[in-house]
């Protein structure tokens, strides 16, 4: 049975990109959101097994950084044992670290390979962390290439 991935952003081209992705991958798609309040309803379908969601919500315009995280913990209060997989443009470890914090199973570097973004998420559906080692990382590729399953900073 496929892993059922919700993915949220605001970006209708980068939920289609997800989208090919992840069912290239062998998941299947439960929804899509392209609202925070649309992901934060389409989490609480039991159905949903792991939560891509990004970071910024261009959509929100002042407090778009933020919206990631707000919603991240609005889904941890719900659904605590729901793994969400945080992704952005943002490498710093400050946005790092409030996902951190705001509960996420991991953080990924926008401009992955399609491998890695499959392994992350079959990581954190199975309860691994996945965190870049620094904030220049651009990902977990080294150490997913290595066999390495938890990426630490």
């Amino acid at each position: 049975m496929s892993i059922a991935v919700l993915i949220a952003d605001d970006h209708e081209l980068v939920r289609w990109g997800l989208r090919l992705v992840l069912l290239r991958n062998g998941f299947s798609v439960a929804a899509e959101a392209s609202t925070p309040l649309e992901a934060v309803t389409y989490a609480m379908d039991p159905g949903v097994q792991v939560v891509l969601l990004d970071l910024s919500w261009a959509s929100c315009t002042n407090v778009g950084r933020d919206e990631g995280v707000k919603v991240l913990r609005a889904i941890r209060s719900a659904r605590p044992s729901l793994p969400v997989l945080m992704y952005s443009v943002e490498a710093g470890s400050v946005c790092i670290e409030r996902c951190r914090r705001g509960g996420a199973s991991g953080y990924l570097i926008k401009g992955l390979d399609d491998a890695v973004l499959a392994w992350a998420v079959r990581a954190v559906h199975a309860g691994e962390q996945i965190w870049p080692e620094s904030r220049h990382a651009r990902a977990p590729v080294q150490l997913a290439n290595a066999g390495s399953r938890t990426v630490r900073r």
